[in-house]
């Protein structure tokens, strides 16, 4: 994989790997593997996410062995229930207001990056990666072609670097546009061949993060991960009519059902009022019968 795979999903499999198939695992005779028999031997404590990610490392070395070593084709079933779709955390409207005044006070280029990622959507690694050559002020859009992320080096001493690659998927490689006040903004603070955080190397992300939590603090909202700017982004698209479609775009998904399962939600007082609405019409329907 290592050579068809970006480097920080190599080395999560390689982690996962080490750590939960090697030892108890890689000593089976293929034959002897089957679903009951991994249930038996993985923690019982396992993230969902940890778990489905040990599945999905086995079932293709299970089919690099049927496909290139002539072993039992073998194709092993989770005991995970699938995820079921859960509200995504944002940030309310008193907030977002809160926020924004933090941000436009003594604003800097990490606090814009911040905006930005309220405007956009940008990931946490996305936005540390982000060069001013990205943003295209004659069309007013911004391209994302790029993350940072911190991964593990491939060695014994677990030390760590930061990894600039393409973006989590294909699709990620996109286009967003620019309202004209955030590139009024941008013009300000623009600076040819360096990052738009500053400087020329990308922020760490981990360092971006801790400085995401000393904006919130300030504005009097707890302590949250980074991706809430994203949450809140795609939910202020919806709830302002923005159609599924374009924000699935704007968001860089894959598809258009992840975009359904994480933020079309609607709220209980909508559900209400298409009810009141329907129920007008009956009685419209009722008044015309008599």
């Amino acid at each position: 994989m290592k050579s068809t795979h970006k480097y920080s999903t190599y080395q999560k499999y390689l982690d996962i790997y080490e750590n939960y198939l090697d030892a108890s695992i890689g000593p089976l005779q293929v034959t002897s593997i089957n679903s009951e028999k991994i249930i038996q031997i993985l923690p019982k404590d396992l993230s969902a996410s940890t778990h489905r990610s040990i599945y999905c490392v086995l079932n293709q070395m299970l089919q690099y062995g049927n496909l290139y070593l002539n072993l039992p084709g073998i194709l092993l079933q989770s005991y995970i229930d699938a995820k079921k779709p859960t509200m995504v955390e944002i940030l309310n409207p008193a907030e977002q207001q809160r926020l924004l005044t933090e941000l436009f006070d003594h604003m800097d280029r990490c606090k814009l990056g911040i905006l930005i990622c309220l405007s956009t959507g940008l990931r946490l690694g996305e936005i540390c990666g982000l060069r001013w050559e990205d943003i295209d002020f004659s069309h007013k859009c911004l391209r994302v072609s790029r993350t940072v992320q911190r991964v593990r080096m491939p060695s014994a001493d677990r030390k760590t670097m930061l990894v600039e690659g393409p973006p989590k998927t294909v699709s990620s490689k996109w286009e967003i546009p620019l309202p004209d006040s955030l590139l009024l903004l941008l013009h300000t603070y623009y600076e040819e061949g360096s990052y738009v955080l500053g400087n020329t190397s990308p922020m760490d992300p981990r360092t971006y993060q801790y400085r995401l939590q000393t904006y919130l603090q300030a504005a009097r909202i707890e302590s949250c991960h980074f991706h809430i700017l994203r949450h809140t982004f795609a939910t202020n698209c919806i709830n302002s009519g923005a159609d599924v479609k374009s924000v699935s775009e704007l968001l860089g998904h894959s598809n258009v059902s992840i975009t359904l399962n994480k933020y079309v939600h609607p709220a209980m007082d909508i559900k209400r009022n298409y009810l009141n609405a329907l129920t007008v019409e009956y009685s419209r329907i009722l008044e015309h019968m008599k």
